[in-house]
Parts: C-alpha cells; structure tokens; sequence
C-alpha cells in the first residue's frame, strides 16, 4: 500500500536591511572634537570633529558624508582643511570670522546645490580651490551666496572648475538679505574645454542694493551676466575673455 504525505510549507518573508546612504545630512564642526560647536582645527578624515547632534566627534567620510553638509556655527574659528582635499556637497558658514583655508573642496553639484552659502552677521573668508562634479551635460548652476548685509562681506579666494566637459555651466554669486550684501570674489573661474562656462551675479533672489567687488584672474569664455547689483572691477581677467551683458527681468 503506498502512502501519501501532505507536506505543508510555511510561507517565508526575508527582511533585507540597505545601508542608508546620507544624502544632504546636516553636519556640524567642533575644533575640540566635543560638545561645543566652533573653534579652530584641521578639517581631515582621520579626527573627529563632526557630529549630527552633540558630541561632535566623528571624522569626516569622503564617502558616506560626500553628498552633505558641513556647517560652521557656535564660535568663530580658522579651519584648515587636510591637504589631500575633501568632498563635501555644501558649505554653510552662520556664524562670523570664520577662515576656511588649506586643501581643495569637491563638491558633487548635480543637483544644482550651493557650493558656498553665508548667512554670518560680519565678515567670513573661504579660501579653498572647488572642483565642481556635475556629471551631467545638461544646464548646471551652483551658487555662492551671503546673506549677511552690505557691512558683513564674504570672501572668497578661490579657483573654481566644472569637472565636465560639455553643457552650459555657470557659477551664480547672490547677495540677498533685507539691504543686499557684499561679496568680494578675488577668485578664479577656470573654462572648462568643451563646456560653456559662465559668471552671474545677483540672479537667484538677489538684491539691487548687493555689491560685488571682481579682483581675480578667470578664463572662463561663456560670458559674464550681471542681473542685480553694483559690480566694482579690478583686474583685467576678473570677467573671464567674452561679453559682459547687463540684465533685467525683461531684458
């Protein structure tokens, strides 16, 4: 006689955890790597001085914290960053005299995001070359902003390059604020071969009251478009080698 077994197999659910990649996270500078925000240091991969919340004690990851945000608050502090460079989506500096100095910045712009954005009431000084990684032909604008009124200037010293080599580029300097405010770019906009590079000042919410002060030497060839503002030159090279055109609303 041959017997017949029902074999009954339970139904079974596998439960897969990703990592969760940050993606603009909030991070905030200790010098003393501890509960304070603020203060002088290195900005490397190897200390902690990092942190979401208190204690700030984590080192910055190229990797993991790459597409997020390093904030600058609490006291004021001269930050120099390793000379090996580091990748950091966003800089926010709000609170004033800060030096931000030493190795390259790379910034991952393909979300149109800010590279620079200043919101102190006095004076902030940013002295990093950036490369700009867009990965992406199509029309990219990052932003340098201040927020901080016509007596607080940003400076920005700088040399900035579009790493890609096709589409339209431009790198937008801001000055908003109640009043308009000042930003003193003695940096460098490189021409990147095979993209359009462009300068424009005062076309995202800027102020007419705002005032640019161009000391640097660029080679960018796509033009230079003035929107809002007063633009005060001072070097040769400061509106790359092409046409200035000034703009309005409606023209």
């Amino acid at each position: 006689m041959k017997t017949r077994w029902a074999i009954k197999v339970a139904s079974v659910v596998l439960v897969m955890t990703l990592p969760v990649l940050g993606v603009n996270v909030n991070y905030y500078w200790s010098g003393a790597g501890d509960n304070n925000e603020g203060g002088d240091g290195t900005w490397d991969t190897t200390t902690g001085h990092w942190g979401t919340a208190a204690p700030y004690n984590q080192p910055w990851n190229n990797v993991t914290m790459g597409a997020d945000i390093a904030n600058f608050r609490g006291t004021s502090g001269t930050v120099d960053v390793q000379a090996a460079g580091v990748v950091c989506r966003r800089v926010n500096v709000t609170f004033s005299g800060y030096w931000i100095r030493g190795g390259k910045i790379t910034s991952d712009a393909f979300n149109n995001n800010f590279v620079i954005d200043k919101s102190a009431a006095n004076w902030v000084r940013i002295d990093n070359d950036f490369d700009l990684i867009t990965n992406n032909p199509a029309t990219i604008n990052i932003r340098i902003r201040n927020t901080g009124g016509l007596t607080a200037p940003l400076v920005v010293s700088g040399t900035f390059q579009f790493i890609h080599n096709s589409g339209t580029k431009y790198l937008d300097i801001d000055g908003a604020g109640t009043s308009g405010s000042r930003t003193d770019f003695a940096g460098s906009l490189l021409d990147t071969a095979g993209a359009t590079v462009r300068l424009r000042l005062g076309n995202n919410s800027g102020h007419d009251a705002s005032v640019y002060n161009l000391s640097g030497s660029s080679t960018y060839a796509g033009g230079t478009h003035v929107v809002r503002g007063t633009v005060n030159v001072s070097s040769s090279g400061a509106l790359g080698s092409s046409t200035v055109q000034l703009c309005t609303s409606t023209t």
